[in-house]
């Protein structure tokens, strides 16, 4: 795992991620800062070969991908538990009506 360098710069705006060529910075936590030596910005950056870069963004998606699928599963399962409550409620609701009626109609 890579480690954030805390830089200076002073170019006109810090873009939170920079593509060229062959690197691709990621940089965060971007504040202005003027001293009497210096009047720009400081901010945290990591520096990634782009090969590298493509690699972890592929490995994000897949983490994604199977969190998704994880997160998918569960609904189901809570779906299915609901659908059965639902089922048991309904059953509940009809022996309801049963003793109400016997209940009208002079006992049980």
């Amino acid at each position: 795992m890579k480690l954030f360098n805390k830089v200076k710069g002073t170019m006109s705006a810090v873009p939170n991620v920079e593509v060229n060529r062959d690197t691709v910075y990621i940089r965060s936590n971007i504040i202005a800062v003027e001293t009497e030596d210096f009047k720009g910005w400081e901010y945290d950056e990591i520096q990634y070969k782009k090969d590298e870069y493509t690699e972890l963004l592929q490995e994000q998606i897949n983490n994604g991908k199977e969190t998704n699928n994880f997160l998918g599963m569960q609904l189901v399962e809570k779906d299915t538990q609901i659908f059965g409550l639902q089922r048991d409620n309904g059953a509940l609701g009809e022996q309801l009506v049963q003793v109400e009626i016997r209940l009208m109609m002079g006992g049980i």
